[in-house]
């Protein structure tokens, strides 16, 4: 990417785009109302790129280099009828290699294992259930005196069940939005449920338990996949989210949300504010000083070189922010050891509970906590007064019932 010469905003063709594949929703190339939206997400590309020509600090550079450098020259060109082609049917290309299975490098493998990518996607969906806490963990050891069955002997729910297990739980009709052909998973009544969508799904619910007692939550996610977690944030009611990533990261989130959750839904870079999910790319986060209550990071911090992702933490402590991480540690270094270097404040640190060997570590600097607090507390001063009142006359009685003899006499009062 660096020896390419960059290309101007003005170097866009809008020419027709015929002959695309269809999605993978079901729809023709031709119902595809996608070209507004390819045009915004070139012009965000090359305004990034102009920015951050080597923002791909990370363990994927060289990968990079290889696989989607034709990508690259083709969002350049500004050739419109080119990267919709790209766009829509992104498993041809390796655009989404490194954050998901529909690429070129991984299609064949994906399609020998699809059996057993439908296994996964279904245990790990109950995974979910019972992390939220919808289906209880089963136990192999009986125990006595208890009249319920063990459940190493009861069958899991099967996906219709869980699935409506979890609406109940999450308020929402949860949905698995297929809009790329060559997506492998459990087939359920309401799309397929892949390995990423089915993670993406817990962590909007882990992001909205973790920003229960602020009003509107402001969340920031560093590196964010294909932007499948930002998605069921916004379906949960998390509106106010910033995705922060590569340029061609960016692309794909672009395209993915904007099919999903309609273009209106995501702002891009050198855009004006409104309303949607932000996509920008790091020097955007880095070189800001916007405020956010939670920061996010999903398997991407340990496969940064280690400085980039320490510049990452101190602007989330620059920030204030609510941390939230969840990544291996079999890398060069750990999440545990920035935050060690950071701050003396305690950890939570758990197992992650849909992927093994993962660590799940929260961070609350305490300002957020402070914030929610007084958001709680944040009532007209009419019912301030009413709830002093009240809490000095409580606080009367109690001296009262203290008092030997009045005590004896409110006892032999309430006797019948």
């Amino acid at each position: 990417m660096r020896g390419d010469r960059m290309t101007s905003e003005a170097n866009v063709r809008t020419g027709p785009a015929e002959g695309q594949p269809a999605s993978g929703s079901g729809a023709n190339a031709g119902e595809i109302d996608d070209r507004a939206l390819v045009v915004r997400i070139v012009r965000a590309y090359q305004r990034a790129i102009a920015r951050d020509p080597d923002s791909r600090a990370s363990e994927w550079t060289a990968v990079e280099d290889d696989k989607k450098r034709p990508i690259h020259a083709v969002l350049m060109s500004g050739d419109i009828a080119a990267v919709t082609a790209i766009l829509r049917d992104p498993g041809r290309t390796d655009l989404f290699y490194g954050f998901d299975n529909m690429c070129a490098t991984l299609a064949a493998a994906a399609a020998v294992n699809k059996g057993e990518l439908a296994k996964q996607a279904a245990e790990l969906l109950v995974r979910v259930a019972q992390a939220i806490g919808v289906y209880p963990l089963p136990n192999k050891y009986f125990v006595a005196g208890d009249a319920r069955p063990s459940l190493a002997s009861v069958e899991a729910p099967g996906l219709e069940d869980t699935l409506k297990l979890l609406d109940a739980a999450l308020g929402i009709r949860v949905e698995f939005a297929n809009p790329f052909p060559g997506e492998f998973g459990a087939a359920t009544s309401r799309g397929i449920a892949s390995y990423r969508a089915i993670q993406a799904l817990y962590q909007a619910w882990r992001m909205s338990q973790l920003c229960g007692d602020l009003a509107a939550p402001r969340i920031v996610e560093i590196g964010a996949g294909l932007g499948r977690t930002a998605c069921y944030a916004w379906q949960l009611g998390l509106r106010d989210l910033t995705i922060i990533d590569i340029a061609l990261s960016g692309v794909a989130q672009a395209y993915f949300l904007g099919r999903v959750l309609g273009a209106d839904a995501v702002r891009l870079y050198g855009e004006e504010p409104g309303a949607g999910i932000r996509i920008l790319p790091p020097s955007a986060f880095l070189e800001a000083s916007d405020h956010y209550d939670l920061l996010i990071n999903i398997d991407s911090w340990t496969e940064m070189p280690k400085e980039t992702a320490r510049q990452y933490l101190r602007s989330a402590f620059a920030r204030r922010a609510m941390i939230w991480s969840v990544n291996h540690e079999a890398a060069r270094f750990t999440v545990r050891e920035l935050f060690a270097e950071t701050t003396t404040r305690p950890v939570a640190r758990f197992p992650y509970w849909l992927r093994e060997n993962y660590a799940d570590e929260f961070l609350d600097t305490g300002v957020a906590s402070e914030r929610a607090e007084l958001a709680r507390t944040a009532v007209p001063r009419a019912s301030r007064l009413i709830g002093r009142a009240r809490r000095r006359f409580a606080q009367m009685k109690r001296s009262i019932v203290r008092f030997g003899p009045i005590n004896k006499l409110i006892t032999r009062l309430r006797r019948p």
